[in-house]
């Protein structure tokens, strides 16, 4: 629930291109699909901006596609934001 309205800023190569606002929930977690436009192959930066803090992940398009980026708090209660990069889509069961 610490994280409910948490606003999240989604950069692409230094370009703000989406904000996100997290929703809490004691329900089966939701996820948001987004669709990011890149201009060419090779390698690009996506950096996601939680309050104070920015975090930079290094994307090698098309071998990484797509990408799964989630907010949670560690024990410390410092938000930390983890990502996994493949070339197919996710199945969500």
């Amino acid at each position: 629930m610490k994280l409910d309205n948490l606003k999240l800023e989604v950069l692409l190569d230094k370009k703000k291109v989406q904000e996100i606002n997290l929703k809490a929930t004691n329900a089966m977690p939701t996820y948001e699909t987004a669709e990011l436009s890149v201009s060419d192959e090779g390698k690009h930066q996506l950096q996601v901006k939680v309050k104070d803090t920015i975090f930079t992940y290094d994307i090698k398009y098309p071998e990484e596609r797509y990408i799964l980026v989630s907010a949670y708090l560690k024990k410390n209660g410092k938000i930390h934001i983890g990502i996994l990069k493949q070339a197919y889509k996710y199945r969500f069961h």
